[in-house]
């Protein structure tokens, strides 16, 4: 069963993709590679975390923040709680320690929800199951797959591409804020808010191609 996802994230790419599964063949005593199609989404998140860091080093993850109020909205959390963070371990702009927010932008596969209503300004979707593998077709492995022997085939599956419900990690931003740099108060540089607005384009023509 497909676990509901509800989010607000951007969908940066939709597809009918062919697809192949594992299904045991109870009459022959085999394992077959079956072929189908499914429609494919990928939504983009972000994710923020706060370290505690020394001349670059991390010495504590204190916090990491997520997009579940809409896209970006992971880099709002963490700049509101950093200016406690830096009261409660005494960052200053001279202190040996900083406080520094990091980004990863992430792209997570999901399936559409059938007949599903969306929730507030969130779109339901179906999350993939763990407990099944999907591979890309690829028509020479699958006429490979007949002829070769049982034990030689996980070697066939190891050159196909997975789809997997693990979140796909595309771009991360070191440093996008840091209290050496920017002082303690929760505001971006000109830099930062150029990369945030290259990110919020970025995933706004993706999802106009489709």
């Amino acid at each position: 069963m497909h676990d509901l996802l509800f989010t607000a994230a951007p969908v940066v790419h939709r597809e009918t993709a062919p697809l192949v599964r594992r299904t045991a063949d109870p009459v022959a005593e085999t394992v077959r590679l079956e072929p189908f199609e499914a429609t494919l989404v990928w939504l983009r998140d972000t994710e923020a975390t706060l370290r505690l860091v020394h001349r670059g080093a991390t010495v504590k993850e204190l916090a990491t923040y997520n997009d579940y109020y809409g896209f970006l909205r992971s880099v709002d959390g963490a700049l509101e709680d950093a200016p406690g963070f830096c009261d409660s371990y005494r960052v200053t702009s001279d202190s040996e320690l900083a406080l520094q927010l990091d980004l990863v932008v992430i792209d997570t596969c999901v399936l559409p929800a059938i007949e599903e209503k969306a929730w507030g300004h969130k779109a339901a979707y179906r999350r993939l199951n763990w407990n099944d593998t999907w591979w890309r077709h690829d028509a020479e492995l699958l006429m490979a797959w007949e002829s070769t022997l049982p034990e030689e085939r996980p070697r066939l599956l190891g050159q196909l591409e997975v789809v997997s419900p693990e979140p796909k990690r595309v771009a991360t931003h070191i440093g996008l804020w840091h209290s050496l740099r920017d002082g303690a108060e929760p505001a971006l540089n000109q830099e930062a808010l150029a990369i945030l607005s290259a990110l919020r384009q970025d995933a706004q023509n993706l999802a106009e191609a489709g």
